[in-house]
């Protein structure tokens, strides 16, 4: 595709330090705001067509038994086309907290993030998990700053949380 579409910004105006916005977009509830596509745990890979409404409602929902404040790092581990993903993007930057984010997981790599941005909650996958649980060279690393763990994605039994929680010291 060619050239922008009608009303559309070129992205590489939004760089603009002269440019400001004189009128805000109108945004329905209804208009399709994300394409994520799934997992395909269940079946082949599928776009998912999510609304503003619902992501809207979602932040809000998720804010209320965890809010993320302006002084929180987070680590997101997740595939940024993936909802889970998305969803920890969109939760952070809508609260002011900081991302730290990696190309791919390594257990080394995650561990000195945590250690060197002090990273106060990581949104993890469930092997993520185990390899927290099991792998002894955790202890070598200073993970004091890190206070909750998010696991999602996949299931994860509530004995495999309870171990991680008892082996970090975050919930």
């Amino acid at each position: 595709m060619t050239g922008a579409a009608d009303g559309a910004i070129p992205f590489a105006a939004l760089r603009s330090l002269d440019r400001t916005m004189t009128e805000m977009p109108t945004c329905d509830p209804n208009d399709v705001v994300l394409l994520p596509y799934s997992s395909g745990t269940t079946g082949t890979p599928k776009g998912v067509m999510i609304t503003h409404g619902n992501l809207v409602a979602d932040l809000c929902l998720a804010a209320v038994p965890n809010p993320i404040d302006l002084g929180d790092v987070v680590y997101c581990l997740p595939p940024l086309f993936h909802i889970f993903g998305v969803f920890v993007l969109t939760r952070v930057l809508s609260s002011g907290g900081t991302v730290v984010f990696a190309p791919r997981f390594e257990l080394e790599n995650f561990l000195s993030s945590v250690e060197r941005y002090q990273v106060t909650r990581a949104y993890l996958v469930p092997p993520v998990v185990i390899s927290l649980v099991n792998n002894l060279i955790i202890d070598a690393y200073d993970l004091t700053s890190l206070t909750g763990i998010f696991s999602g994605a996949a299931p994860l039994g509530e004995g495999l949380a309870r171990r991680c929680q008892e082996r970090l010291g975050a919930r």
